[in-house]
């Protein structure tokens, strides 16, 4: 499957009168890598029968829709396979009976549903309660704004549904959810805190919620977090990501690779950086490689003892790579560090793209 690149998304904002949101999947800060995700599920084949995506971004939508219809319809049978349909123009019958109509020469029909908030309340309860029962023959695509009741009734209704929402709260709401996940882990944070986190963190709620467990790890229950305090665990929550990260690629593990290159592009890390740590524990486990993996020579070598966690897990790391492998990441690493260093406009998804084209190639 073809690595779609997506254009940085436009994210409308919704009524004042909304307060809250909940969220399957963020973008935050990048649209790419986010979708990135589902790119995945579908290269391995696991397609939900109904997709819902809460956008109005139709970079986003479109994207979407071609990475399904690249993995299921057959070419030059689009026209008999594929469905758009708007539902200020059609019924709910005519909908669901193209749900319902099974393929005539593909994979799975997929049938792509937009304005569904034109349909009434009852016509929508019913539409979700029949997309959710399990098929094996179409995938249907409900592409819309966001909408509270519409994506709780999603969220309720026993089936097979995935819903990714790529709206994003106003900041007073964002800080609000900060502060009472605070008060959840029994902590309190100041406002100027708050604003250091989400400047440094991004606005992943995932990632905040995370950050802000981390931080109680460090400082412990019952303490008032202070805009110090975020710096100082800041500071050692990219080091640990960062090794997380390096650990995760010498270990041919791409899921958890991307998930934390994701955190660290909503941080804002240095891409060099990153290419730096990566580039260094490659060159260790190449070294190890070149040693035959022999412990007493490896613990030498790197001036470590015998028993050491290192030394036990660079050998394991090892046995994920051969030489020519590891040089020829080497190489890509290096030109990608020279093309960040003139100004390359998409760093990140120069590493995203390292790492599917790697790691997906090596691992077994």
């Amino acid at each position: 499957m073809k690595n779609i690149r997506y254009s940085k998304a436009e994210y409308p904002k919704r009524h004042p009168s909304e307060t809250r949101i909940t969220y399957k999947t963020s973008t935050a800060k990048s649209p790419a890598m986010v979708l990135q995700k589902l790119e995945s599920e579908i290269s391995a084949n696991k397609i939900a029968s109904t997709y819902i995506i809460f956008s109005s971004d139709n970079v986003i939508v479109d994207g979407i829709i071609n990475l399904l219809k690249e993995d299921l319809l057959t070419p030059g049978f689009e026209s008999f396979d594929f469905d758009l349909l708007h539902c200020e123009e059609v019924g709910l019958e005519e909908v669901l009976t193209k749900v319902f109509t099974p393929p005539a020469a593909s994979t799975k029909r997929l049938v792509v549903i937009k304005d569904v908030l034109k349909l009434n309340k009852d016509d929508r309860v019913e539409l979700i309660t029949k997309l959710a029962k399990p098929r094996d023959f179409s995938v249907a695509l409900v592409a819309t704004d966001w909408d509270r009741s519409l994506e709780e009734l999603a969220k309720k209704t026993p089936g097979q549904i995935a819903i990714y929402n790529f709206y994003k709260p106003f900041p007073e709401d964002l800080k609000g959810l900060v502060r009472n996940w605070a008060l959840q882990k029994g902590m309190t944070i100041d406002s100027d805190a708050i604003d250091l986190l989400i400047d440094i963190a991004g606005e992943s709620q995932d990632v905040l919620n995370e950050e802000l467990e981390k931080i109680r790890i460090l400082i412990g229950s019952g303490k008032r977090i202070t805009e110090e305090m975020v710096k100082r665990a800041a500071a050692k929550s990219r080091d640990y990501e960062l090794n997380e990260l390096t650990a995760a690629i010498t270990e041919q593990d791409l899921k958890k690779s991307l998930r934390i290159l994701l955190h660290l592009n909503e941080w804002g890390e240095e891409p060099v950086k990153i290419i730096g740590w990566t580039g260094n524990e490659m060159f260790r486990v190449l070294r190890v490689l070149e040693l035959k993996k022999n412990v007493l020579v490896v613990a030498k070598e790197f001036g470590w003892k015998e028993k050491s966690r290192r030394v036990t897990e660079l050998i394991k790391r090892a046995h994920h790579w051969t030489r020519k492998s590891l040089s020829r990441c080497l190489v890509e690493l290096a030109m990608m560090d020279k093309a960040i260093k003139r100004g390359h406009p998409e760093p990140y998804f120069l590493l995203e793209s390292f790492l599917i084209r790697n790691l997906e190639h090596d691992s077994n």
